[in-house]
């Protein structure tokens, strides 16, 4: 499913398990509530994230004048 972005668990994003990240579930949310930090994303991974995000809400960029 192109809304399902693998993000397997290494040793240097220190995930205990392989994970998803659903750009269905994208929600708006106060920063207030990130209390712990469970892992680390790469650059490639949050651009893969955007990308389905993106496709998911059907963004088309506007045209270049």
């Amino acid at each position: 499913y192109f809304w399902m972005v693998s993000i397997p668990a290494t040793s240097s994003n220190r995930l205990d398990h392989d994970s998803y990240a659903d750009a269905f579930q994208v929600k708006s949310v106060s920063i207030d509530r990130f209390v712990d930090k469970r892992g680390v994303l790469t650059s490639q991974q949050l651009d893969e994230i955007a990308a389905a995000v993106v496709l998911c809400v059907g963004y088309t960029p506007p045209a270049l004048p």
